[in-house]
């Protein structure tokens, strides 16, 4: 059987362990080694998934044992591996499902200390880092098959928009491309989305511009984030919950960064209309897509300029609590809301 390797140029291993939170790594990881072990008409009848919640061992190292129809190699995904621990009291109560687990991950290890040589099995799961007092996955990071999927930084998506851009036979700018990761935040699927959007607007133009993603880009995450602080202006609590669950699955300092933006540039929208700057100009003025202004114009007037500073004073010792781990977002932000909601808040 011949060697075969990965778009990555490395050869094809006989099990993987892929975890992290950027899920969107690990599906390309997985759909590179899918595409490098199965070719040909029969590549569908040589992959196999499974759930890792009621997961079993003996299913899946039976499937991993068989033999490749037609192929060199099959593929074995099982998805979800290493769930999130379960609280103390609830291992007491399933006492049965615990050994149960431990007794399939037995199994797998057993498996996994001598695999087959035609199947690639994928261990794929969400966790942020590996458990290492698994026995299964401490044997695998010895064997140098666990690859961990961290969030890639701001250069990193800017990089790589602009190589999706590329790839779709257009280019894009540094400064848009910055722009687009900025509205889009830090999940690489989210990025991806937001480039399919801008890429389609720019239509037949052989370039995507700073414009173009605006347009095509803002108006949601811009919208969704602006909710928060329009609700907060009505003094109504429940509605900024209702948008924040919305968002709650970005990072924290993506969200807490976006609400302090929103809420600067109301602050800076009453002060310009004090001025009594024209219209025309706040777009410019307020650095915002003119679409919005409007909005902000109206939002400012929910708003004295003591609330919005002691709400942006608020919002940086939310900040605050976050970087030291004081408290955990859902918190943070439940106590920021709660607080700037009230009835004469400042």
């Amino acid at each position: 059987m011949a060697e075969r390797k990965t778009s990555d140029a490395k050869p094809l291993k006989p099990v993987y362990y892929l975890c992290g939170v950027e899920d969107c790594l690990i599906e390309e990881k997985v759909n590179a080694i899918k595409a490098a072990a199965l070719t040909g008409a029969f590549a569908s009848m040589n992959y196999q998934v499974f759930e890792g919640k009621g997961l079993s061992a003996e299913e899946v190292v039976a499937a991993a044992s068989t033999m490749p129809a037609f192929s060199d190699y099959r593929v074995i995904l099982v998805k979800n591996m290493g769930a999130k621990k379960e609280k103390e009291e609830d291992v007491l109560k399933n006492a049965a499902t615990v050994l149960k687990k431990e007794k399939e991950e037995e199994a797998l290890l057993k498996y996994v200390q001598n695999p087959s040589p035609s199947t690639c099995l994928i261990f794929t799961s969400d966790v942020k880092k590996p458990d290492m007092k698994s026995p299964l996955v401490k044997y695998l990071d010895e064997k140098g098959v666990v690859k961990v999927f961290y969030r890639l930084d701001e250069n990193e998506l800017i990089d790589r928009t602009q190589k999706e851009v590329k790839a779709l036979g257009k280019t894009i700018s540094t400064g848009a491309a910055r722009r687009l990761v900025e509205i889009a935040g830090s999940r690489l699927r989210d990025v991806k989305g937001e480039i399919e959007k801008a890429f389609l607007y720019a239509g037949d133009k052989p370039s995507i511009d700073i414009s173009d993603v605006e347009d095509a880009c803002l108006d949601c995450r811009e919208e969704t984030i602006y909710g928060i602080s329009e609700a907060i202006g009505a003094k109504d609590a429940k509605a900024a919950f209702k948008v924040y669950a919305k968002v709650s699955s970005e990072e924290p300092y993506v969200i807490v960064g976006a609400i302090a933006r929103q809420l600067r540039i109301l602050l800076k929208t009453k002060a310009l209309i004090r001025k009594g700057v024209d219209p025309r100009d706040l777009p410019s003025a307020l650095g915002v897509n003119p679409r919005f202004v409007d909005g902000y114009r109206k939002g400012s007037a929910n708003f004295t300029e003591r609330e919005l500073r002691g709400a942006i004073e608020r919002l940086h010792r939310a900040d605050v609590s976050l970087k030291t781990g004081k408290a955990p977002l859902s918190v943070v932000i439940h106590r920021f809301i709660l607080e700037s909601c009230r009835r004469g808040a400042a």
